[in-house]
């Protein structure tokens, strides 16, 4: 699964997220409820929005991967539905005309200064305000001295915006008077960028198990390694891949497990090793599965047979990828012979 790199960065590219250096998200997040097993629809949670727009279709799938991480299941027929679940979007301006003062310098005089430089410049072709003199070369430096005699006015455009995210979800099986809320999560970014493409998936992503939960949070995202390394999983989950999540499952003394994701007989690892230290991943790198073996096929973010050097307080995000591994997987080990085995890391 060559992804880690390549076609995630085309998908930061397609939705803006490559130019973040970082996106914080408020999170506040009401009532309990156990979603887990619970069948659920998305419809738009205010009459302003299409439902056939597929702006709006395009973060229900963001919404509804909110839902699936915690067991939920998405279904078309309300009819098949216990749940029904209402989003709402906006942007709003916070847009301001900032008045800066700027000091209005003079020139009040001037200081010469000299200075004596080896004899080893003589006879070379020299620039600027100097001259020879024995065995020695004089420097002669000019410097305009400047005071602050006022301030003028000068006014600066600051582009703001408030990105908020509501999510609504009703009891769609009780029929007796008004529907009754089941949980509501409100997020909100503030932050230069106008378009909520680039702000959503990244709502979305950073409340992953969150549905059914009270919460009251302030989150970042930023576009570094991990970052990079984590939103590669987040889109697997959006395309319904197999997955298992361990925020940091330790593997060994310095190397953690922190996704697993499959499809169609394709597993990648997502890894991370932490500084002062070195990692290597073969070719002979296999996966076990009951008693049978299956190479890896790719690794991203590292060089095969390459012994990789990890300094103190950095880490290294990379992928193993392996082909062919039955769509019964449950349990797996990771043997690199004569580097490292990782026993019994599960698939959900």
């Amino acid at each position: 699964m060559k992804r880690f790199l390549s076609t995630l960065a085309l998908l930061c590219l397609a939705t803006g997220l490559l130019a973040a250096t970082k996106i914080n998200v408020t999170t506040n997040a009401f009532g309990t409820y156990d979603f887990k097993g619970k069948h659920f629809y998305i419809i738009p949670g205010s009459p302003a929005i299409d439902p056939k727009d597929t702006e709006f279709k395009d973060y229900a799938n963001h919404v509804a991967s909110m839902f699936r991480t915690v067991g939920a299941i998405e279904v078309s027929d309300p009819a098949m539905a216990e749940v029904c679940v209402l989003v709402d979007y906006l942007i709003t301006s916070d847009s301001y005309t900032e008045q800066i003062p700027v000091p209005i310098r003079k020139a009040v005089g001037s200081v010469t200064t000299t200075q004596l430089a080896s004899d080893q410049l003589q006879g070379r072709t020299y620039h600027g305000n100097h001259y020879t003199t024995g065995d020695y070369k004089a420097i002669v430096a000019h410097k305009t001295i400047y005071e602050t005699v006022g301030y003028k006015t000068e006014e600066r455009q600051v582009d703001g915006y408030r990105r908020i995210l509501n999510v609504y979800a009703y009891d769609n099986v009780d029929n007796d008077g008004e529907p009754d809320m089941l949980w509501k999560c409100n997020m909100m970014s503030f932050g230069s960028r106008s378009n909520l493409n680039s702000i959503i998936p990244v709502m979305t992503y950073l409340n992953l198990f969150s549905p059914g939960k009270r919460i009251v949070e302030h989150k970042s995202w930023v576009n570094d390694e991990y970052g990079w390394a984590l939103y590669e999983a987040y889109s697997n989950v959006m395309r319904d891949y197999a997955w298992s999540f361990f925020p940091g499952r330790k593997v060994e003394n310095d190397a953690w497990v922190y996704f697993v994701t499959k499809k169609r007989g394709e597993l990648t690892v997502i890894c991370r090793q932490a500084g002062p230290s070195k990692r290597v991943v073969t070719k002979d790198t296999y996966l076990v599965m009951n008693g049978e073996t299956y190479p890896i096929a790719s690794v991203d973010h590292i060089k095969m047979d390459r012994t990789e050097r990890v300094k103190k307080d950095e880490n290294l995000y990379y992928t193993m990828t392996f082909l062919g591994v039955p769509d019964d997987v449950k349990v797996f080990d990771i043997v690199c012979p004569e580097k490292f085995t990782w026993k019994n890391i599960p698939l959900q």
